[in-house]
């Protein structure tokens, strides 16, 4: 099953380019002022005809609502332990409490700027716009009691699986929109051919619900655990570094003390350094091997937790890297094959004599 799927899998993600005329993008989507896909793409201009102060106060304003915004969606803040490929870490979540406390502090925020932007707008399209969010946030903070820093509990975490180098295109945004975890993505539509040989094609932005969350900067897919389910991942995630690092000392440091110990004491060319030469060799081809194929093995196991947008590197850059690492092996079997020719020899000596 995880042949057939990795054959779909590489000639899925194989695309054919050619050259031809230029061609030209661009994507449609919300005003500025629209506050859809969580506030991803709010944002609104602010008059240059206002005094400074207030200038300065609507832009940090704005400021530090899409920082903050921007830290959830990133999940810049999660902890944990990880390998080349997976591992597992948490975030730290706000208590409820917490959260509704900074909630109505976000929503007292947005009204101000609102309200400021209202009085320096002259479009009537855009005014009704911000006057519909306006009432919508007016009504959701006479429906929510605010909560002082006193009654704030005591913070909880989220916990996740974690795999490493998933990349996903530069039009598609990830975002968390009330508890949800979203991608805003492109459809695009056809290529149309220009009068002056160009071609150009329009987008539109569209979302999509995801069971995954996305960390932007480092390129990891976040698989939410439970609690339980945390601990014995975390049991099986340290028992197989275990192992990994057993099999390295062994390969890499006991076998060449080994040979260098029977070399000591004089006996260099025996089949048990032989086979210890080639042992290192053939481990070094599976360490690579298995490297190379541990991602995709991965991706087929938790497939069905991931969309298509979510990309791991491309097939020819991890192929070029396992041949590079390969080559390492090539040393270890010449030197075998230097100690079977001095084994060899010996034998016919001993012969002789």
């Amino acid at each position: 099953a995880f042949l057939l799927w990795f054959a779909n899998y590489v000639i899925s993600s194989i695309t054919l380019t050619s050259g031809g005329p230029s061609s030209f993008s661009s994507i449609s989507g919300p005003e500025n002022y629209d506050t859809a896909f969580g506030g991803i793409l709010f944002r609104p201009s602010i008059s240059d005809t206002l005094p400074y102060h207030k200038y300065k106060a609507i832009e940090d304003s704005f400021k530090n609502i899409n920082n903050d915004r921007e830290i959830e969606n990133n999940s810049a803040s999660i902890d944990g332990t990880f390998n080349n490929h997976f591992g597992i870490g948490s975030i730290e979540k706000r208590s409820s409490r917490e959260e509704e406390r900074l909630t109505w502090t976000k929503k007292m925020d947005s009204l101000n700027v609102i309200d400021n932007i209202i009085n320096n707008l002259g479009n009537k399209d855009s005014i009704k716009i911000l006057e519909k969010k306006k009432t919508e946030l007016q009504n959701s903070l006479n429906n929510q009691n605010v909560v002082t820093n006193d009654s704030v509990k005591a913070s909880k975490h989220l916990y996740y699986f974690v795999l490493n180098n998933y990349s996903i295109d530069n039009d598609s945004k990830f975002y968390i929109h009330n508890n949800t975890y979203n991608l805003l993505y492109v459809i695009w539509g056809k290529h149309v051919k220009n009068d002056n040989g160009d071609s150009s094609r329009n987008g539109t932005y569209a979302s999509k619900p995801l069971k995954i969350r996305y960390n932007t900067k480092d390129k990891r897919v976040l698989m939410p655990l439970t609690y339980g389910q945390y601990i014995i991942t975390s049991v099986l995630f340290y028992l197989y570094t275990f192992i990994v690092l057993v099999v390295y000392l062994y390969v890499f440091l006991n076998i060449p003390i080994q040979i260098l110990y029977n070399i000591s004491k004089g006996y260099a060319f025996t089949e048990s350094n032989i086979i210890m030469w080639r042992q290192m060799a053939f481990a070094i081809l599976f360490f690579v091997l298995w490297d190379f194929i541990l991602p995709y093995l991965l991706r087929f196991l938790f497939s069905n937790w991931f969309t298509e947008d979510f990309k791991l590197p491309s097939l020819l850059s991890r192929i070029t890297s396992m041949f590079f690492f390969s080559l390492l092996s090539i040393p270890f079997f010449i030197i075998s094959i230097a100690f079977q020719r001095g084994y060899k020899l010996q034998q016919e000596q001993d012969l002789t004599i």
